[in-house]
């Protein structure tokens, strides 16, 4: 009589082992894609912030009231017409100073990367422009203001640090 090459309890045990690896395997790979999500998030408010402080070495030292303020319109006499996005999400126009190919939400291409103001409503890995006046009072677009405050919004959860005037 002749020996089958595989049995059907190898079989089964193969298949089990699979099963138990491709357990482990897929919660590992969402939490790992979840983690690069948030790192691009993070790096997309580092982003706003170093656009941000480009903007106020070209306006005298004042920051813009909002993502589509350009300079021209803090510093009537300069003719530079650059401003932090111009948009919420990409394309960007061709004076905004974040590049467009590399910045975008990493959850869903179709919520607003940049946002004006505080918090309200939390969209997945969006960043939040919060600028203000030397009162504190928030300031709106096409106004100066002498600080900032950059916060972003991980997997539906606000993150617990925020990026400042000067950090």
């Amino acid at each position: 009589m002749k020996k089958s090459p595989i049995t059907l309890k190898e079989i089964v045990i193969s298949s089990f082992i699979i099963l138990a690896l491709v357990v482990v395997a897929i919660p590992n790979y969402i939490t790992s894609r979840d983690r690069a999500k948030i790192a691009e998030a993070k790096s997309n408010m580092h982003t706003i912030q170093l656009a941000a402080e480009d903007f106020s070495t070209m306006a005298e030292g004042y920051y813009p009231g909002g993502i589509r303020t350009t300079v021209h319109q803090i510093v009537p006499y300069s003719p530079n017409q650059l401003c932090i996005a111009g948009a919420e999400r990409p394309p960007f126009p061709s004076n905004a100073l974040i590049h467009q190919l590399v910045f975008q939400n990493p959850f869903c291409f179709y919520f607003p990367a940049v946002k004006n103001g505080r918090i309200e409503v939390s969209i997945k890995g969006c960043v939040y422009y919060c600028a203000y006046d030397t009162n504190g009072d928030i300031v709106g677009e096409g106004e100066a203001a002498v600080r900032y405050e950059i916060r972003g919004v991980g997997r539906g959860v606000p993150f617990t640090f925020m990026l400042s005037t000067g950090e």
